[in-house]
């Protein structure tokens, strides 16, 4: 009985919580009315097409942005970012449908490993880009940030955006993984400036959960890119793999088991092997035996031997 007691306490204590987030997510639309109604009546009606430019500025910074991901992908890697999308839009929709990109980190880093990325690289690359490549969450912080500063009188010089720039490069860290933590760096990034009162942030929630979008998959696309163009520079992707991924092939037997696709996996190298193709790895990235060159040691001052014969020499002494 005691060993049963701990296991029934967890799985009702794992039920109450995602009953408390699914109330949250069925009353978020609710709340998401209730600051724009705020907003119109405190301000009129006008507001609003004050908000339809600021969203404009951010949605067409956004496109800007991505068409510049596009070419480079496609110049730096030889990556079509247009697949790369279709390969991945389960992904991109549960971020969308999240708001984070935190829910999807373990689905995306199994996907760039199967389209040809080194686990190496995917596994230094996305996670640290979740903290230190938040493109989608920089532009909008930065638009915001001059909205807010004109919409209190405040026209910033150079060294003044310059400054703020700065700031928000610190504020904004680790943003991806709490949706609605654009606040908290606009907060701080107000206070360490000065320029407008921290309540000011409040302007913008009538129209901030209409750019999570946006943000969201910036901030997912910019780092996988960056994860493409990591693995090319440093001689570890493997482009015939990515159009394999891209055709939905399973390139690697631990992708298989980490999508949940292991019974594919083996009707697809049953195919290969009878078509007289190689199997696939294991795993996707890692050195072959073939690859790792002999180590060879020698005394200081000496020159460097067979391994067997300086493992002797090394066993004699």
């Amino acid at each position: 009985m005691r060993r049963g007691f701990p296991r029934q306490a967890s799985v009702s204590a794992a039920d109450f919580v995602f009953k408390i987030m699914s109330w949250i997510m069925k009353v978020a639309p609710i709340g998401a009315f209730g600051a724009m109604a705020f907003i119109i009546g405190q301000y009129g009606l006008g507001t609003l097409g004050t908000y339809a430019k600021l969203i404009a500025a951010c949605y067409g910074a956004a496109i800007v942005f991505i068409a510049l991901l596009f070419l480079v992908a496609w110049g730096f890697a030889r990556v079509p970012l247009w697949h790369f999308l279709k390969y991945t839009r389960e992904e991109f929709l549960l971020a969308l449908g999240t708001a984070s990109t935190e829910a999807v980190m373990p689905r995306i880093m199994t996907k760039l490993t199967n389209a040809g990325c080194s686990r190496a690289t995917t596994g230094l690359v996305v996670p640290t880009g979740y903290s230190f490549n938040l493109d989608g969450a920089a532009i909008y912080l930065s638009i915001s940030l001059l909205f807010l500063a004109q919409a209190f009188g405040h026209n910033l010089d150079l060294g003044q955006q310059l400054a703020a720039l700065g700031v928000l490069l610190l504020t904004s860290k680790g943003m991806a993984g709490v949706p609605g933590s654009s606040f908290l760096a606009l907060s701080a990034t107000a206070a360490a400036l000065g320029i407008f009162p921290v309540a000011g942030v409040a302007l913008l929630l009538g129209a901030d959960r209409l750019m999570d979008s946006m943000r969201v998959v910036v901030n997912l696309l910019g780092n996988c890119v960056a994860t493409f163009v990591v693995s090319k520079w440093e001689g570890q992707f493997d482009r015939g793999v990515m159009v394999r991924a891209f055709r939905g092939e399973i390139t690697n037997h631990d992708s298989a088991i980490m999508l949940g696709v292991e019974d594919d996996f083996e009707d697809q190298e049953l195919e290969r092997i009878s078509g007289g193709e190689a199997p696939s790895p294991k795993f996707r990235g890692g050195p072959s035996p073939e690859d790792i060159p002999g180590f060879q040691m020698s005394r200081p001052g000496g020159h460097a031997g067979p391994p067997e014969r300086s493992s002797a020499a090394i066993n004699h002494e």
